[in-house]
């Protein structure tokens, strides 16, 4: 059942296989302290062959799997979600963030304060827009999906605001 849920603790960061108490595609909203609001979650699966890390974008495996999930690998194309908590292996289920405040996210250049967010093609964060957006006129901010309060530096982590992505 797809209900949203309000919870005032922490979601578990990482699920075994076969011990999942909540159904793929499960959506979560956790209330946040401070001035950071909420953040909302989907419950998912990492089908692929290979690990998702940690601060990475993810994507559905294929076009039709929902949310049995990959890492992001293509340049700029539109992730639904974030892997937040921790590195999710083959066969494991997480939460994974899909609106809201972002603690981790990990760039391979500098984000200045104040910039959007992009993904890059290694699934990680920029501030480059996709290709094409300056000599077709566009602003920075068309296609992000996100920005940065506080400069992140290269080959780092740090946290960003999410844009609702499903």
């Amino acid at each position: 059942m797809n209900a949203l849920i309000n919870l005032h603790h922490e979601i578990s960061a990482i699920v075994a296989s076969g011990s999942q108490k909540h159904a793929v595609g499960d959506v979560v909203e956790v209330t946040g302290s401070g001035c950071y609001g909420t953040a909302k979650y989907v419950f998912a699966y990492n089908g692929s062959n290979t690990a998702i890390t940690a601060g990475h974008f993810v994507h559905p495996l294929t076009a039709c799997s929902g949310y049995t999930i990959t890492q992001s690998a293509a340049t700029n194309a539109r992730p639904i979600g974030v892997a937040v908590h921790s590195q999710v292996a083959t066969g494991e289920y997480f939460w994974m963030l899909v609106g809201g405040w972002c603690p981790r996210v990990e760039v391979t250049s500098n984000l200045a304060a104040g910039s959007f967010v992009h993904q890059a093609a290694n699934g990680t964060a920029t501030s480059t827009a996709p290709t094409g957006h300056a000599t077709a006129g566009l602003a920075a901010h068309i296609g992000a999906i996100g920005y940065v309060n506080s400069a992140i530096a290269t080959s780092s982590s740090g946290a960003m605001y999410l844009y609702p992505l499903i």
